[in-house]
């Protein structure tokens, strides 16, 4: 697999996770590794915005 399609392949692992509402310390990769990135920038666009009103601000 070339390094675009892991990107991609992180991308969609971190929409899955994210979707999934598993915890972001559940990304299998290292810090400062590219895919890690990715996978969090996949995480972040499935994970619905916290709004101040679930987070019990008054």
């Amino acid at each position: 697999m070339g390094p675009r399609e892991q990107i991609v392949a992180a991308l969609l692992a971190g929409r899955k996770a994210g979707r999934n509402a598993d915890p972001p310390r559940s990304c299998p990769y290292p810090v400062g590794d590219l895919l890690r990135r990715a996978w969090f920038i996949g995480y972040g666009r499935a994970r619905p915005a916290v709004d101040d009103d679930d987070q019990g601000a008054e």
